[in-house]
């Protein structure tokens, strides 16, 4: 018998803005880095485009219709031995409708946060994208994703 070697996911990060320099985060709950803020996010299923899957999570998550994506970079999260995540971040375009909990098992919370003042603690993978790339809390301050 053969054994198919344990292989890193694959997470998807959607940082949604206000243009007035706020960040839309939630916190988690339930089994995945439960306590830990983060925007909203997700699995890359098999066959799925980077568009298609952020606009299922962002509707399933927080209830919003997106437009368009732009790739804010990829980071390694390598979180215990059993568990590791390559994540691919996304900057969310023309955004649309009011954010809701639309997840109630795995969110406890969310909302508009300060870029300059995020609530703690984050998930690691924002700790890491805000670590390999510095420029990309600036971009995050000046965009607005709201339609």
């Amino acid at each position: 018998m053969i054994m198919e070697k344990i292989r890193p996911k694959i997470g998807i990060g959607m940082y949604i803005t206000d243009g007035k320099g706020n960040l839309l985060m939630m916190l988690r709950k339930g089994p995945n880095e439960a306590g830990t803020w983060s925007p909203p996010g997700g699995h890359l299923e098999m066959g799925e485009s980077f568009l298609e899957c952020c606009k299922k999570e962002v509707k399933e998550e927080v209830g919003l219709d997106l437009e368009d994506i732009e790739m804010l970079g990829t980071v390694n999260n390598i979180f215990s031995e059993q568990k590791h995540y390559v994540n691919v971040d996304f900057l969310i375009k023309g955004v649309s409708g009011k954010p809701i909990i639309g997840e109630s098992d795995k969110c406890a919370e969310i909302g508009w946060y300060s870029i300059d003042n995020l609530p703690q603690p984050l998930m690691l993978s924002s700790v890491n994208l805000f670590k390999a790339y510095p420029d990309v809390l600036e971009k995050l301050k000046s965009f607005n994703s709201l339609a």
